[in-house]
């Protein structure tokens, strides 16, 4: 009886381990099912990609290729998995490129691009700019790389296409500068001597007395050149800013004392057109940090413009000191501008058109100038305007202008 039983506990023993077995073969069987369906499913996806996609491992043993990553080497996949990865990049980038599978690859995770670009060789010797995207996989425990390969050549040949063009668009505005430069004295010298002796014959120093027609040509004679001389400064200052070689001379300085020199100026046109000029907000103790000379130039070109377009009323310039920079504003009571004309009033070699107004001389450069150089100052310039009603031009310049 205690044999019987030994026996039968033997045999459900063996019933239970019999069981065991065949459940870890099925699991077994399974988990093989289970890797063999993500292996097809991987290799679906690689021979699907649109990319070229190279799997391999570390040391640059090529595992697998798609379709398109035969196309990009020009090597059908039995070639490929006979040849070693790393040669097929130019040597140049070779040290960077078993950096990136060394080290790169895992980059993403700090954050970091995990891209290289690099220059590879196809089976016609053909060179070819490359981006890689790289990422490992884990198969049957060991580590396997997923590289994909996007041609970036047309891309890179548009950079140095692009770079190519930007030095000759540097190199074109530094002739441009030098060319108008030397140009600026050659000009410069025949209208100083139109302008000297035009002046001598106006004065009668010489020759017999000259009568009030001839007296008004020479007027004219001298006025256009004035504005001659103006136009080449203009276009002179304009083409160095665009060079970045137009440099500024920052210091602080007395405003009142810039305005008796632009009063100066002004003076005989105001008197001309009866016209009044008004300053608020500046007195004996009021400084400003900036180029005297630009600011004068800003300030007189502003002014200039309030007077040309005005026949009647007042010009008024007013200074007003915020926290952090000064606001100054030019108003005057002239035509105004059209709505219409509002987009052209900073643009080169544009001109406004006011049916209102007369003609009147400029060459449409100077508020174009006027910008800039408040711009350089690190200020802004705006403008409200009123058909009919007159204009109101602002500007900033900040107190604590660092030039660069």
């Amino acid at each position: 009886m205690k044999n019987h039983s030994i026996n039968n506990k033997s045999i459900e023993e063996k019933k239970i381990e019999f069981n065991t077995t065949t459940n870890l073969l099925e699991r077994l069987k399974q988990k093989e099912k289970e890797l063999k369906e993500s292996v097809e499913s991987l290799n679906s996806l690689i021979d699907n990609c649109p990319l070229a996609i190279l799997l391999h491992d570390k040391e640059g043993k090529i595992l697998k290729a798609n379709v398109v990553a035969e196309r990009l080497f020009q090597y059908q996949q039995s070639e490929l998995i006979s040849i070693n990865l790393f040669n097929f990049f130019s040597k140049g980038d070779l040290k960077l490129v078993k950096s990136y599978y060394n080290k790169g690859i895992h980059e993403e995770k700090s954050g970091r691009s995990n891209k290289c670009e690099a220059l590879i060789k196809n089976k016609y010797n053909k060179w070819i700019n490359i981006e890689i995207t790289s990422g490992l996989l884990k198969i049957k425990g060991s580590s396997i790389i997923e590289s994909y390969f996007i041609d970036v050549t047309e891309r890179k040949n548009y950079e140095i296409n692009q770079e190519v063009l930007l030095d000759q668009l540097v190199a074109s505005l530094e002739f441009k500068s030098k060319f108008l430069g030397s140009m600026s004295h050659e000009l410069r010298t025949p209208l100083n001597a139109i302008l000297g002796f035009s002046s001598i014959l106006l004065e009668e120093i010489y020759g017999n007395e000259l009568v009030e027609e001839q007296k008004d040509y020479l007027r004219d004679i001298i006025s256009s050149s004035n504005n001659l001389i103006e136009l080449i400064d203009i276009i002179l200052d304009l083409s160095k800013i665009e060079a970045a070689r137009l440099k500024l001379d920052v210091k602080k300085f007395k405003l009142l004392l810039i305005l008796e020199e632009i009063l100066s100026i002004i003076k005989p046109s105001c008197v001309k057109k009866g016209l009044d000029f008004k300053i608020i907000g500046i007195d004996e103790n009021t400084y400003l940090k900036a180029d005297p000379l630009r600011f004068k130039k800003i300030l007189l070109n502003l002014i200039n413009n309030a007077i040309k377009f005005t026949e009647k009323g007042s010009i008024m310039f007013r200074a007003i000191e915020r926290t952090d920079h000064w606001e100054f504003q030019v108003e005057d009571t002239g035509i105004g501008i059209e709505k219409e004309d509002f987009e052209v009033v900073f643009r080169e070699f544009e001109r406004m058109e006011n049916d209102s107004s007369k003609p009147v001389s400029g060459s449409g450069l100077g508020m174009t100038l006027t910008k800039r150089l408040i711009q350089l100052h690190g200020g802004d310039i705006w403008f409200n305007s009123m058909s009919g009603k007159g204009t109101t031009f602002y500007f900033t310049i900040p107190k604590n202008f660092i030039y660069k």
